[in-house]
């Protein structure tokens, strides 16, 4: 298996993997179906044998079955050049990989597959269907990853000065958008509170754009993460509608965490009351669609930098 710990990103780091050929595919032509002496005759397509990548398939497969919120200790798929490129630069371990020499043409996915063959994992060539009944949208690239998943805890966020924290986020595009900006504004660490949707659901990946590999995401409780904020003189800051100070004149203290409500009913009174202050984030529109507001709330994660853009004032 891959594996690399305390990987820092950089511009240079694209290039950090030892080089390697992929192993070839020693494998007959689609017509030849020898027995290898084995008593019975191999079927094979497209060069690839098909008998015994089944048991391996439908373990993959396997992974995309719903599961229920919250942390899984179970590895989970992720399909896409840029994903599976994501996860490796940042250094997560990658169980296995399968990829469709008929729809794989990116140099950069060539390179990638070159990369990971220099390591202990199966590299598995599959069937242009195959692949199609392992991803979970039409037209995949032709690459997915078996990646095992990270357990992350309080110690993951203990240097950290910006947060953010959700509370039960049941749209896994909101998630992975908030994700992005969390990533994108430099805040250190996500927080999801009180469940919600699965953090490695495909959306999440693909709305998150491969930030979900790169920044910390603690899955607690509300209770249990405000105790363990307090106890490190965290200032927190609740984002609600009816709050009366706008987010543009706040001045923050280090360490802080922004936290947002659900989609739906946002912050509880109590959960309001345990914040130290409340900021509204006004959505421009009436109404505005959720992932509007959910744009808007991501700018509130910024609240240190003067003069940002307000999303919802432009034309």
């Amino acid at each position: 298996m891959f594996h690399q710990d305390n990987y820092t990103r950089t511009p240079e780091s694209k290039g950090h993997l030892p080089l390697s050929t992929p192993p070839p595919i020693l494998f007959p032509p689609p017509n030849e179906t020898p027995n290898f002496g084995l008593g019975f005759r191999i079927k094979f397509q497209h060069g690839i044998a098909l008998q015994h990548l089944k048991p391996f398939v439908k373990n993959i497969r396997s992974l995309r079955q719903k599961k229920k919120p919250g942390f899984k200790p179970a590895p989970s798929s992720f399909e896409g050049i840029h994903y599976v490129g994501e996860a490796v630069d940042a250094g997560w371990e990658v169980e296995s990989v399968v990829y469709a020499p008929e729809t794989l043409n990116s140099a950069y996915a060539n390179d990638l597959l070159s990369r990971l063959a220099g390591f202990n994992l199966r590299v598995q060539p599959v069937t242009a269907a195959v692949m199609e009944s392992l991803a979970d949208k039409e037209n995949p690239q032709g690459i997915l990853a078996v990646v095992k998943n990270k357990s992350r805890s309080f110690d993951d966020a203990r240097s950290a000065k910006k947060l953010a924290a959700l509370v039960s986020p049941q749209d896994p595009g909101n998630l992975g958008t908030i994700l992005r900006a969390v990533d994108a504004v430099g805040a250190d660490a996500l927080f999801l509170l009180d469940g919600g949707v699965e953090l490695y659901h495909p959306t999440v990946v693909r709305a998150s754009m491969g930030a979900l590999f790169w920044k910390p995401v603690i899955q607690t409780a509300f209770d249990d993460f405000t105790a363990w904020a307090r106890g490190r003189g965290v200032q927190l800051i609740g984002s609600s509608s009816n709050a009366g100070a706008d987010y543009r004149t706040l001045a923050p203290h280090e360490p802080w965490a922004l936290i947002l409500g659900n989609e739906q009913k946002g912050l509880s009174p109590g959960q309001i009351s345990a914040c130290d202050v409340t900021v509204s984030c006004p959505c421009a529109g009436a109404p505005a669609r959720l992932i509007s507001r959910w744009r808007r709330e991501s700018c509130c994660i910024n609240m240190q930098n003067e003069g940002v853009d307000d999303p919802g004032s432009g034309p």
